[in-house]
């Protein structure tokens, strides 16, 4: 008996409040090794990269919608801050997705479009 591949791993970066959670969420239901990168609080500039995922996703929210999705707390100055944490993840992203106007299902479908040939394991069945 042969042992099933592993799914890919995809990572996914982005500043507060872009729907990294979400999506990760909705790939892993799918059957995607996802998960989520605190890098927008990091100062490792390549803390995206240390997992060594074939798919690095960077999501983008401009600071209003960081602000109208509930992050009140967000200041101008922490949104660039964070923008600037993310520039390496940003610019070594295997897809890029900007948020702002988009709904998580054209956020989820546009990813899915755009993903390279991956591995995915079973999708998980509603319980």
């Amino acid at each position: 008996m042969t042992k099933p591949m592993p799914a890919t791993e995809v990572v996914i970066t982005g500043v507060c409040a872009s729907g990294k959670t979400t999506l990760a969420n909705e790939l892993r239901r799918l059957g995607y090794a996802a998960r989520t990168v605190a890098q927008e609080h990091s100062c490792i500039p390549e803390l995206w990269s240390m997992s060594g995922a074939p798919v690095t996703i960077y999501l983008h929210a401009s600071f209003e919608a960081v602000t109208r999705r509930g992050h009140s707390l967000m200041t101008p100055y922490n949104y660039e801050a964070q923008l600037h944490r993310l520039r390496r993840a940003r610019e070594g992203s295997t897809i890029r997705v900007d948020t702002t106007d988009r709904t998580p299902e054209e956020v989820l479908s546009e990813v899915l479009n755009r993903m390279p040939a991956t591995r995915r394991s079973e999708p998980r069945q509603a319980t």
